[in-house]
């Protein structure tokens, strides 16, 4: 995978907007989600790595604004994706919004701080393709430029986890929004689960469609998203503090369901 690590906003926008306009169909099978909160300062890196994506399916390419107030949408619009308005801050709220639009039966998501590579799409479609049981698909992303106690703070979440699997029901795989792919119908199916959260809330709906079909991890499939919560000690510290209290929550709540 070529990607380029250094996301910043210099890019040709109108060049992004042809690639874009190219890779747009009027009758599209296929839905591109991104879920986007005041991200002027990455979001046309991830349009540019998109917009280079090398496919013949035909697609339609969406975003949510989850109550951004800085150029999100006006980054968006003039590049040509249609955009949806979430205006309760929260991104479930915003995930739960762009399953609820996407038009098709199967759904890309990514993050706006992310850059996917060329055949993206279809690495992820041959999967289903092979199986008609195949309900989602992903791998992990690397971060970008993060300081050296992310490290440490990952060798720490995985111990948590294997630590919560051994001790009660709790998803052991990594998941993250930014690389990932699932069947429309059945993530609405289960979503109700979810539109609480705020954080973990892929965890959380990966474990719940895990129980409808078949499950596949590629690693072959790889993106890079940006280390902004891993780039320095104070802003890995609030990580920790957050995604802690998001899983006493989750535990919690899935003690609340099991009974």
């Amino acid at each position: 995978m070529n990607l380029n690590t250094r996301f910043s906003s210099n890019y040709d926008a109108s060049s992004i907007k042809d690639r874009i306009l190219g890779l747009q169909s009027a009758k599209p099978e296929w839905s591109v989600v991104i879920c986007a909160y005041n991200e002027e300062k990455y979001l046309l890196s991830c349009l540019d790595s998109i917009s280079r994506l090398e496919t013949e399916l035909p697609l339609e390419i969406i975003a949510i604004n989850n109550a951004s107030q800085d150029r999100t949408v006006e980054i968006l619009e003039s590049i040509w994706v249609h955009v949806f308005d979430e205006p309760r801050k929260w991104i479930s709220f915003a995930r739960r919004k762009s399953v609820e639009v996407a038009r098709w039966k199967i759904i890309f998501q990514t993050d706006a701080d992310t850059q996917v590579p060329k055949d993206w799409i279809d690495l992820h479609l041959s999967h289903y393709h092979r199986s008609n049981d195949v309900v989602w698909v992903h791998w992990e992303a690397h971060f970008d430029r993060v300081h050296k106690l992310f490290y440490l703070q990952k060798i720490w979440v995985i111990t948590i986890i294997q630590l919560l699997k051994f001790l009660w029901r709790y998803p052991s795989e990594r998941v993250v929004w930014a690389n990932m792919s699932f069947i429309k119908e059945v993530a609405l199916s289960v979503w109700n689960y979810t539109l609480w959260q705020n954080y973990l809330e892929d965890v959380w709906l990966f474990d719940k469609m895990s129980s409808k079909g078949i499950i596949v991890n590629d690693r072959w499939i790889s993106v890079i998203t940006s280390g902004r919560r891993y780039s320095s000690i104070d802003r890995i510290l609030k990580t920790i503090l957050d995604r802690k209290k998001s899983s006493w929550s989750n535990w919690f709540q899935s003690i609340v369901d099991y009974r």
